[in-house]
C-alpha cells in the first residue's frame, strides 16, 4: 500500500497516461482541526521519500513502505490561517494541492478557489461528535456551490485511531451523504497522521480513478471557469479604474468651479 500511496496514485492514472504533462488541482477542505494540514504533510513526505528511494520492503504487500513512527510523532500541525499550496507529481500530472483554513473566518474565502479545482477532499474529525452538525452544514454548503457540482468529492473520516471515532458508514449517515446526488463521492475512514495508512491510499486511489475517467471534461470545465473568473476580475478592475477616474474628474471640476467662483467674487 504505501508505495502506491507514497507514489501518489501511480496506478490510478495508468489508463490516461500520455507523454505530455497534465495539470490537476485538488483542494483540501474541512473544519479547523479536522486534520487537513496533517494529511497534506503525510502526502508530501510520502511523495518525497518515494522520489528519493528511501523505502523498506514489505513482502506482504509487495510494495515499499516508509513508516516512520519518530517522524510521525515529530510533526506538529499548525492551523492554516488562509491558504497554502503544495506541488506533487502524480504519474504525469502536475498536481497542485490547496490547503485552505477551516476556521469560520477562513471558510469565507473557500468559494474563491472552487472554480480552479478538479476534485475536492473534505476532511472530517470522526472523533469530534460535537462538531459533526457543523461539519455537515459546511459540507452541504460546499456541495451546493455551482463550481463543485459534478466534480469528485472525497470525504475522509479522519482520526480513526482516537476513542469514539465514528466508522465511515455511520459518519456518512450523520453527514446525510446518501442524499447527495450532484457529485460522485465516497467516504473513507483514515488516520491521516500515519504515513503507512492503507486506507488513505485506497481513498486517493478512488479519487484519482474518478478524476482520470473524466479528466478531459473536468479540465475543460476548470479552464473555462478560470478564464471566466479572470475576465470578470479584469472587467471589475476596468470598471473600478473608470469609477476612480470619474470621481477624480468630478473633484477637479468642482475645484475648478470653486476657484472660478472665488475669482469672480474678488473682482
Amino acid at each position: 500500500v504505501p508505495r502506491a500511496m507514497f507514489g501518489l496514485l501511480n496506478n490510478a492514472y495508468k489508463s490516461v497516461r500520455k507523454k505530455q504533462e497534465k495539470r490537476m488541482t485538488i483542494v483540501l477542505l474541512g473544519l479547523d482541526s479536522a486534520g487537513k494540514t496533517t494529511l497534506l504533510h503525510t502526502l508530501k513526505v510520502a511523495s518525497q521519500r518515494a522520489a528519493h528511494g528511501k523505502r523498506r520492503h514489505d513482502p506482504r504487500m509487495r510494495m515499499a513502505t516508509v513508516t516512520s513512527t519518530a517522524e510521525e510523532a515529530a510533526f506538529v500541525a499548525r492551523p492554516t490561517l488562509g491558504f497554502e499550496e503544495s506541488s506533487l507529481q502524480i504519474s504525469g500530472y502536475a498536481c497542485a494541492v490547496y490547503d485552505l483554513g477551516g476556521s469560520r473566518l477562513g471558510r469565507v474565502n473557500w468559494p474563491s478557489y472552487l472554480d480552479e479545482v478538479h476534485a475536492i477532499v473534505f476532511v472530517v474529525d470522526a472523533a469530534d461528535s460535537a462538531r459533526l452538525d457543523e461539519a455537515k452544514e459546511v459540507l452541504h454548503a460546499t456541495l451546493r456551490n455551482a463550481h463543485v457540482a459534478g466534480k469528485p468529492v472525497l470525504v475522509l473520516a479522519n482520526k480513526l485511531d482516537l476513542p469514539g471515532a465514528l466508522p465511515a458508514a455511520e459518519l456518512a449517515a450523520r453527514l446525510e451523504l446518501p442524499d447527495v446526488r450532484a457529485s460522485p463521492h465516497q467516504v473513507h475512514a483514515v488516520t491521516a497522521a500515519k504515513l503507512d495508512d492503507a486506507r488513505t491510499f485506497k481513498a486517493f486511489k478512488w479519487l484519482g480513478s474518478v478524476v482520470a475517467s473524466d479528466y478531459p471534461a473536468l479540465h475543460a470545465r476548470v479552464d473555462k471557469d478560470v478564464a471566466e473568473k479572470k475576465r470578470l476580475e479584469e472587467l471589475e478592475r476596468t470598471e473600478r479604474k473608470k469609477r476612480i477616474e470619474e470621481r477624480k474628474a468630478q473633484r477637479d471640476k468642482e475645484r475648478a468651479d470653486k476657484d472660478a467662483a472665488a475669482a469672480r467674487a474678488g473682482r
